[in-house]
This record gives structure tokens, sequence and C-alpha cells, in this order.
């Protein structure tokens, strides 16, 4: 019974990642391969961001 309850919290964690895959991963993948201008943006706008707050 030990191994039964082991390999039910090896299965829910299993779909918990698979969850955490398809809901989180899958979206940002697509979002960045689909829009690089988008991302080329918003690293110009960092980049902004981060020399105006450290001025040389």
């Amino acid at each position: 019974m030990e191994s039964l309850g082991m390999l039910l919290t090896y299965v829910a964690g299993f779909l918990v990642w698979v969850g955490v895959y398809k809901w989180i991963l899958v979206p940002v993948g697509r979002f960045l391969s689909g829009n690089t201008d988008a991302m080329r943006r918003g690293l110009d706008a960092a980049d902004r961001l981060t020399q105006r707050r450290r001025p040389r």
C-alpha cells in the first residue's frame, strides 16, 4: 500500500508538471516565436530602463 501511495503522488506531480507546461510554457513559447519584433521592442525598452536607472 505504501508503494501505491508513492505512485499516486508521482502521478499527481507529473500531471501538475504537464499542466504547468501546457498552460504557461506553450503559450509563452508561441508568443515569443510569433512576436520576435515585440520581443525586440521589449528588450529595447528594458535596455532604456536599465540605462536610465544607472547613468554613466
